[in-house]
């Protein structure tokens, strides 16, 4: 995991999915999921050291994430400054 940061999005461009949901609509219609659950919550465990935090939100125990501010978040990983 690389430690880039991506940037918080404009309010209206945002999609508050659960995790769960959010795995349900990153998977859909593959025939072997890409992201589990427990994939993303452990990305969302460690938001704060790896760049997700601006697209996490906790409402009690209900973990909220961006859906649109996760796929620039994965699209902004591995990718190196020139």
């Amino acid at each position: 995991m690389g430690t880039t940061t991506a940037q918080p999005l404009p309010t209206d461009a945002r999609l508050w999915r659960s995790v769960s949901a959010l795995a349900d609509s990153l998977n859909a219609g593959s025939k072997r999921p890409t992201f589990t659950v427990h994939s993303l919550r452990h990305y969302v465990r460690f938001a704060e050291q790896n760049g997700l935090a601006p697209h996490v939100r906790r409402l009690g125990s209900k973990i909220l994430i961006d859906e649109v501010g996760f796929r620039a978040w994965i699209d902004a990983q591995g990718q190196r400054a020139a």
